[in-house]
C-alpha cells in the first residue's frame, strides 16, 4: 500500500463506486464528473446511509472550496436532497448553500434562482414541520424545523414570511419558540415598514436580563436590509448602555456578514480603530476584528482594502496572526468567486 504513485483496482460491483464509505477514513474524495452524477442519482433513491449523504454533500463542499472543483457542481448535488430527512444532513446543506450565495451577491437574477431552488428542496420538510412543535417530538425535528423555516425566509416564500410576521406582533419575544425566534425577529425586520420596530427592540435588548434573548434580538435586528438602520446599529456599537463592550463583537460580525450591511461595517471598522484600540486592545478579543472582517470580505478591492489598512498594525503581537491568516483566507476566497462565478450564475439561470 502507498509504495508507488497509483495502482489499479478492478471493481466487479453493480454498485455505484464510492469510497470511505461510513466516513471512517482521513481523506476525502474527488470523483470524475460521470461517477459524481451517478452518485447523485442514488441520494434520493435511499440507497445512502444518512452519514454518507452527509459526507457526499460535505466532501465535495470542501473540493469546491479549495478550488479543485468547480462549485457549480454543487448546484445539481445539493437539488438532489430534496426528499432529505436528516436535521444533521440539513446542516450541511445549509452550507453548501451558504458557498453559493457568494457568488451571486450583485447578481439578482442569479440570486432570484437560488433561493427558487433553496425554496424547491426545502418546501417538502416545510410542510412537513410546520411552525408549531409537536408533543412527544425528537431533538432532531426541532432543531430541524429551525433549520428549514430559516431556508424557507430566505427563499423569500411570502406565506413563510408572513406566519413570522404575525408571529412577531402577536407574541412576546420571551415566549416565542427559542430555535426560530431570531428568524421571526429577522423577518419582521426586513419585511416590515414600521419604524419603530428597530427601537422597540434596541430597547427590549436593553432591559432584559436574558442572554439568549438579547442574543436572539441581536442576531435578528442585524439582519435589516435598510442602510439607515444598519448606519444606526454600527453607531449603537459604541453605546455601553445598551450593548456591553463583551457584545460588541457579535454585533459587528453579524453586521459585516449581512450583505446590505458590509460595506458599511467594514467603513465604520477603519473609522472607529481608534475607538476599538481603546476599548480592546487588552481583551482577548481584539483580534477579532480582523479576523471577522476576513470571514466575510470577498472581493478584489476589499482585499487590497484589508490589506492597506491591516498591514502595517501587523507589528502588533495581539493582531499579526489574525492579519496574516486573515489575508490569505481573503485571497483564496477572492480567487475563487473569480473562478467560478461565471459558471455557478450560468448554472442557476439554467434552472
Amino acid at each position: 500500500m502507498l509504495s508507488t504513485e497509483s495502482t489499479v483496482v478492478e471493481y466487479t460491483s453493480t454498485d455505484t463506486l464510492r469510497l470511505n464509505i461510513g466516513d471512517s477514513a482521513h481523506f476525502i474524495t474527488h470523483y470524475s464528473p460521470q461517477l459524481l452524477g451517478a452518485i447523485i442519482q442514488d441520494i434520493p433513491s435511499g440507497k445512502l446511509a444518512p452519514l454518507d449523504r452527509l459526507q457526499i454533500l460535505h466532501e465535495q463542499t470542501l473540493i469546491a472550496r479549495a478550488g479543485i472543483m468547480n462549485s457549480a457542481n454543487l448546484i445539481p448535488l445539493v437539488h438532489a436532497y430534496k426528499t432529505e430527512e436528516s436535521e444533521a444532513v440539513w446542516d450541511i446543506i445549509s452550507l453548501a448553500i451558504g458557498e453559493l450565495k457568494k457568488f451571486i451577491e450583485q447578481d439578482e437574477p442569479a440570486k432570484q434562482k437560488l433561493r427558487q431552488l433553496v425554496h424547491d428542496i426545502a418546501l417538502t420538510q416545510y410542510e412537513k414541520l410546520g411552525w408549531e412543535a409537536v408533543a412527544g417530538e425528537s431533538e432532531e425535528s426541532t432543531k430541524l424545523r429551525a433549520t428549514i423555516i430559516g431556508l424557507m425566509l430566505y427563499s423569500e416564500d411570502a406565506e413563510a414570511i408572513q406566519v413570522a410576521r404575525d408571529l412577531y406582533r402577536s407574541t412576546p419575544l420571551e415566549s416565542l419558540a427559542p430555535e426560530i425566534r431570531s428568524s421571526v425577529i429577522a423577518a419582521e425586520v426586513r419585511h416590515g415598514n414600521d419604524p419603530r420596530t428597530v427601537d422597540t427592540l434596541l430597547e427590549y435588548y436593553g432591559r432584559t436580563q436574558s442572554a439568549d434573548l438579547q442574543q436572539d434580538i441581536a442576531a435578528g435586528i442585524t439582519a435589516t436590509k435598510n442602510q439607515v438602520v444598519i448606519s444606526k446599529l454600527l453607531e449603537t456599537i459604541k453605546n455601553n448602555e445598551i450593548i456591553r463592550s463583551q457584545d460588541v463583537h457579535r454585533w459587528f460580525v453579524y453586521l459585516i456578514r449581512n450583505t446590505e450591511g458590509r460595506e458599511l461595517a467594514w467603513k465604520w471598522l477603519k473609522n472607529n480603530w481608534q475607538w476599538v484600540e481603546n476599548t480592546f486592545a487588552g481583551d482577548k478579543s481584539y483580534d477579532d476584528f480582523p479576523r471577522y472582517s476576513s470571514s466575510s470580505l470577498n472581493t478584489r478591492e476589499q482585499l487590497n482594502d484589508f490589506i492597506a489598512f491591516f498591514e502595517p498594525l501587523k507589528n502588533v503581537p495581539a493582531l499579526n496572526r489574525a492579519i496574516t491568516v486573515g489575508t490569505s483566507e481573503i485571497e483564496g476566497r477572492v480567487d475563487l468567486i473569480e473562478r467560478d462565478s461565471d459558471t455557478v450564475r450560468s448554472a442557476l439561470l439554467d434552472l
